[in-house]
Formats: structure tokens, sequence, C-alpha cells
């Protein structure tokens, strides 16, 4: 819930705060759209809740996922999911990970590098001289409801946390590997292990099945 002891900041698109999802508890999520005393919220899960309690709403100060840039981005600018390369979406705001975007269904947060521009010659089977557009960027990362890749690159290396966990040293760590499937939390959101885990570590990189985002997850978790 939002603090009652002090102002809280006006809530604007792009920010990423902790908001209700239909009496469940407080998740994490970016506003995509304000109302009149109301925000619209894209969850990091893909859930989605319209309308929300602004005052039932407060800034997210936790950890944040670690996203690559990806495309140069600029307000108006036409770009797809990489998934659905024949969707036209339209930037509403970006910051250096995240942009907010909107398309057929209203306005959706993503990381920007599972976006790419949208190329609206594809459908113009006229022009024989051009050679057809590849659905996607050769460069770009691989689509994020792409399960079936066995050729995916190598996981990156394990992030150097100094979190100074010293209660979870006697913990047992599970050893999850890279695309193993995984329930996370009490809502049972499916997502797939980007980076193997390893005896210490108390965090592991998934990636949401629903959304394609990336985040890290305390493995306590994680299922």
């Amino acid at each position: 819930m939002a603090r009652s002891g002090a102002e809280q900041p006006a809530l604007r698109v792009l920010h990423h705060v902790t908001a209700p999802y239909r009496g469940r508890g407080q998740f994490v999520g970016i506003v995509v759209s304000v109302g009149r005393g109301t925000v619209d919220v894209h969850f990091r899960d893909g859930d989605f809740a319209a309308g929300v309690d602004a005052a039932a709403v407060s800034l997210y100060t936790g950890r944040r996922p670690r996203a690559s840039a990806g495309l140069p981005l600029a307000e108006r600018m036409r770009v797809a999911l990489l998934n659905q390369p024949s969707t036209p979406l339209v930037v509403v705001a970006y910051d250096d990970a995240y942009a907010v975007v909107s398309g057929p269904g209203g306005n959706r947060a993503y990381q920007r590098d599972v976006l790419c521009a949208f190329d609206d010659r594809g459908d113009d089977s006229s022009d024989d001289e051009a050679p057809a557009a590849p659905p996607l960027d050769a460069d770009a990362p691989a689509a994020p409801m792409d399960v079936d890749d066995d050729d995916a690159p190598a996981a990156p290396p394990p992030l150097d946390d100094d979190d100074n966990d010293d209660d979870d040293d006697d913990a047992v760590t599970p050893l999850l590997a890279v695309d193993e499937t995984v329930l996370v939390g009490s809502n049972k959101h499916v997502a797939k292990v980007e980076r193997a885990t390893k005896p210490g570590e108390d965090v592991v990189l998934v990636r949401w099945q629903s959304t394609g985002h990336r985040e890290e997850i305390d493995l306590s978790e994680v299922e």
C-alpha cells in the first residue's frame, strides 16, 4: 500500500511500482497509463490491471532486472515484438531498459530487447525486385516464446551480487539448468531459467513465458 506518512509522488508512465492485483497481494509492475486518480499497470509476470486506485500504488525501490538497451527508440516510432513482427505497436515512452507501447490491446510495457522495428513492407508481394524482409533482426535475441531453440547462445556469467545475505549460507540451493521450466510465486507463473544456478547463489535469472521479460527472482520463490 502507498505510505500515508509521506506525500505520494505523482505517478507517471514508466514508473516501476508495486500495485494490488485481484486481491491477491501487491506485485511489481510498470505504469503504462495514468488517469484521474487511477493507473493502468502491466505486471512483470504478464498480468495486467486497468483502473487501479493510485492511492493503493507505491513506487518500487527493489531490485530491477538488468536488460540490454536493445533497439534505438523514439516516441511515436512504430515497432513490433520479435515474436509478433506483423503487429505494429507505437512507442509511448521509454527508458534505458523498458518501453511502453500502444497496440491493439492498449498500452503495455516490454523490455527493449524484445522489440524490433516494424516493417510494413512485409505484406507487399508486388515488389519483385526487393528481397523479402526477414521477420527478425539476425542480431536480435531469440523471441521470448521460442522454447524449441536448442542452439541458444550460452548463458552469461553469473552476476556478482554482494548482498551479504549471511543468513542464507546454510540453506540448500537448488541447481537449476538453462531452459528449465519453473513455477514462480504463489500464483505459479511459468518461466524459463535463463542462467544456471550454482551452489551459494540465492537468485536465479528467469524469462517470463507470458511476456518475455527477464528478471532475477529469489530462489525461495521458485519451484
